[in-house]
């Protein structure tokens, strides 16, 4: 049986989790998430909930602030989350300044290897990108 690796999650596999315009991606999302928290085992950044209930609120299909605050309980009880810190800004200003990602992008990527995580699930970043033990991985390929 292979290792179990810790997974992170980018902002767009939560809104996938929604997505009735984007059934294949709403059903691999939703089992990725599903998973994660029945194992109680998976990471988020506070950034990523930030963003999240950004785009459920404004989407063309806008999610209803019961339903995003039901999401984001349902998620943020069983898995870690990454608060900012001292730390997460290093970590990001380094993968910046070595990866030349965004900002944005940078600090999720910190915030993943801050939790100890093996995997990121996005589909924003490079699909196999390796930075250290953290591997980019996009669920929705091929």
């Amino acid at each position: 049986m292979p290792a179990r690796r810790k997974p992170f999650f980018d902002t767009n596999i939560l809104v996938y989790c929604f997505d009735l315009d984007s059934p294949a991606k709403l059903e691999k999302s939703r089992a990725l998430i599903t998973e994660a928290c029945t194992e109680r085992y998976g990471a988020v950044s506070y950034q990523v909930i930030q963003e999240f209930t950004n785009v459920a609120l404004k989407a063309a299909r806008p999610m209803s602030v019961a339903n995003v605050r039901r999401a984001i309980s349902e998620l943020c009880e069983p898995i870690e989350i990454v608060h900012f810190s001292l730390g997460l800004y290093e970590g990001a200003l380094t993968i910046f300044e070595q990866y030349r990602t965004s900002w944005y992008d940078a600090l999720i990527l910190a915030a993943a290897q801050q939790a100890g995580c093996a995997v990121i699930y996005t589909e924003d970043l490079h699909h196999g990108l390796q930075l250290g033990s953290l591997r980019v991985e996009n669920p929705f390929r091929g």
